[in-house]
């Protein structure tokens, strides 16, 4: 890929060549120490091709890998003192990039922007896929049953998309690998809880242990697809999903996400489901449930604690001003605001009724206090 990368930067800069002239190292050298170009390469990138930030980074990151091949190849002192202002240009542009990537990824992962964009999905939607497909799996699996009845490739993929979809929504909203690397082997070594025990997973060492818990109702779905349905698609692997072709099922997000979308027209993937649940998991649940929630799905929503915060903090001020008024009430300092605002009161009503009189301060009559520095005793001792 990067190799792709650097190609596609030197026929950007050699536009008007052939192509099938072989570019001698000391145009990829001018190319490659040419800022311009590069500047201009990043321009293309994210305006005419439409790459996004982290596209972007990996052609500079493919940069600076043909910039190190080149520095290796003995270049002369000449050449590697220009190459330095390419590395300098290329470190600040990704890490510009890096930055703006963040500040996109918080904006769209914002619950408000997902919700305008209507991708956003409340937890009462998502209860609706498994009966909306339910109908089409079981005359699927009435048809499979009959020996010679031949089922067409696509409702063989929907029965496996079917099951990826029971499996997020009624089983857990874990991880896709934890359900990518589910075997044969373990749906029939689930015991009388409905538990199985996933410390034989591939993901074990680097995702920790994990947990499965199925209902009745879920494993007679699941058997009942292991028996009619996988055959079928000539399976050459253990694991349970697996695609048309026979190997091991890969693309649970793009699976998950357009099996929902049919059923209310929403794109939710695994990590936006988790997200959703999380979040609404903060409204209904106490906090001691949530976290027992969050940590059985192995992940802790940063979008589900930002939207917690912020109606927390809501809440908190609603509240808060409520016990403040009450704290006021019960001090003698209102009291005294309502006496000086009675006062002010009955100023504004003399002035009101007294435009066309003066009212006159006679300033002889009033005698300052002379204010004394020290006392007699403090004047003596001094």
């Amino acid at each position: 890929m990067a190799a792709k990368n650097v190609l596609k930067f030197l026929k950007f800069c050699c536009a008007d060549t052939s192509n099938e002239w072989d570019l001698p190292n000391n145009v990829v050298d001018y190319c490659l120490g040419s800022l311009k170009m590069i500047s201009d390469f990043i321009y293309c990138l994210q305006e005419d091709w439409k790459v996004g930030f982290s596209g972007v980074i990996g052609y500079m990151n493919a940069l600076s890998n043909l910039l190190d091949y080149r520095r290796s190849s003995g270049l002369c002192d000449l050449y590697m003192a220009s190459l330095v202002a390419t590395e300098i240009f290329i470190a600040r542009a990704k890490k510009s990039l890096s930055k703006k990537m963040r500040k996109e990824w918080h904006e769209l992962l914002n619950v408000d922007h997902l919700n305008k964009i209507d991708c956003w999905a409340t937890l009462e939607d998502l209860q609706l896929v498994i009966p909306f497909h339910s109908p089409k799996f079981k005359q699927i699996i009435t048809n499979s049953k009959k020996p010679a009845a031949c089922i067409a490739s696509h409702d063989l993929t929907f029965s496996t998309s079917y099951i990826v979809a029971v499996l997020f929504l009624l089983v857990k909203a874990t991880r896709p690998m934890t359900f990518q690397f589910l075997t044969v082997q373990m749906i029939h070594s689930i015991n009388k809880e409905g538990l199985i025990d996933l410390t034989t997973f591939k993901t074990q060492s680097r995702y920790g242990f994990d947990s499965l818990l199925f209902s009745e109702e879920v494993l007679t779905t699941i058997n009942s697809y292991i028996s009619f349905i996988r055959p079928r698609l000539n399976p050459s692997c253990e694991y349970l999903l697996v695609n048309r072709n026979g190997i091991q099922l890969s693309k649970f997000s793009d699976v998950f996400g357009r099996i929902v979308f049919n059923a209310i027209g929403k794109y939710i993937h695994p990590t936006r489901y988790r997200q959703i649940v999380e979040t609404e998991s903060s409204q209904r649940l106490s906090f001691e449930d949530q976290f027992l929630l969050s940590e059985d799905q192995k992940h802790i929503s940063n979008v589900a604690k930002i939207h917690y915060k912020k109606l927390r903090s809501q809440d908190v001020a609603l509240k808060g001003a409520k016990c403040m008024e009450k704290l006021r009430n019960s001090s003698k300092s209102i009291n005294q605001l309502k006496e000086i605002n009675k006062t002010v009161e009955q100023v504004d009503f003399i002035t009101s009724n007294t435009e066309s009189k003066s009212i006159n301060i006679n300033a002889s009559n009033y005698k300052r206090k002379k204010k004394t520095a020290f006392s007699d005793i403090e004047d003596e001792f001094l």
